[in-house]
């Protein structure tokens, strides 16, 4: 696998090639709107993609596909082989991103661009009181864990497993996964951070939101930037390589997008490695202006 990371301060600056399909999921707020106008202009074909956890079937242009069923890898197929692919992770969400890269890493697809516009700005929460200042209106509200299937991990009492949580500001996805997930040894786990971050300051959110449960429990902290999906892939497979059989691992994709494309791609990789997830519905306009553009040039040959 190879991938080269590009970064642009502003869209006007942004390089794109033509590509044969493009790929996005819903827009709610700015950057959405701005990465599908801009995809529009580019691509031979567009479909937009947005996974349901209820029903646990892909929604491609309106028509719903079974995951393990025939029809979702037909489509993949017909669409994407042979193709030049951009997938807007600004506006699709993890569980389409993995099943991307799943896919195009079994066909060891060699030229596919991901593209991903950072925020201006995070929404504070509407209540305007000081003690909410560092709370955000990101989602409106959590699925639950159901399982992406083919990323499942038992996890049971006597299991060991190792787990590593990437973080972001919203500290109740972690309470509620440690409080779902009650036989997790945090002791065997790592949390990572993102830094540096995309904007000064903006880590100190994400660790005060989850100051209080780093305090209970005793997990080692590690870091990664939140723009670089390279050194999310790098840290999971170092730390993959630590294991010691029987023991398993698992990823906890919380933080940053660009985190979420780095585990997306590991997961793609190494099929033992389980994901969980609580599937949030994002808040529609959840950030206001755009920041920086990436451009992660994707190779798997």
């Amino acid at each position: 696998m190879h991938l080269r990371m590009r970064r642009f301060d502003k869209i006007e600056a942004m390089v794109l090639p033509h590509c044969d399909l493009s790929i996005r999921g819903e827009d709610v707020d700015v950057r959405g709107k701005t990465a599908s106008e801009h995809m529009n202009g580019i691509s031979s074909k567009q479909c937009k993609m947005i996974y349901s956890p209820a029903t646990f079937r892909m929604l491609i242009n309106d028509v719903e596909f079974e995951l393990e069923g025939d029809k979702l890898e037909s489509f993949f197929d017909c669409e994407m082989t042979n193709k030049t692919i951009l997938l807007d992770a600004t506006t699709l969400g993890f569980v389409e991103i993995l099943y991307c890269l799943r896919f195009l890493s079994a066909k060891r697809h060699n030229s596919t661009n991901i593209l991903y516009i950072e925020p201006g700005q995070y929404l504070p929460h509407s209540s305007g009181n000081v003690l909410d200042r560092r709370d955000f209106q990101l989602s409106e509200e959590f699925t639950g864990f159901s399982p992406i299937l083919g990323s499942v991990l038992m996890l049971r009492e006597g299991v060991d497993a190792c787990g590593v949580f990437f973080l972001g500001y919203e500290g109740q996805r972690l309470d509620q996964v440690l409080e779902t997930f009650q036989m997790i040894n945090t002791k065997s786990c790592f949390v990572v951070f993102g830094v540096p971050e995309y904007s000064p300051g903006w880590t100190m959110n994400a660790f005060a939101n989850n100051i209080r449960i780093l305090k209970e429990r005793r997990t080692s902290v590690q870091y990664c930037a939140a723009d670089n999906p390279r050194s999310v892939f790098e840290k999971l497979e170092k730390i993959y390589q630590t294991l010691h059989p029987p023991q398993r691992m698992f990823v906890v994709p919380l933080g940053t997008k660009p985190h979420g494309i780095g585990v997306a791609l590991f997961a793609a990789l190494r099929k033992d490695v389980g994901i969980i997830y609580d599937h949030p519905t994002r808040h529609k306009g959840r950030t206001d202006d755009i920041g920086k553009c990436h451009v992660y040039q994707l190779s798997f040959t």
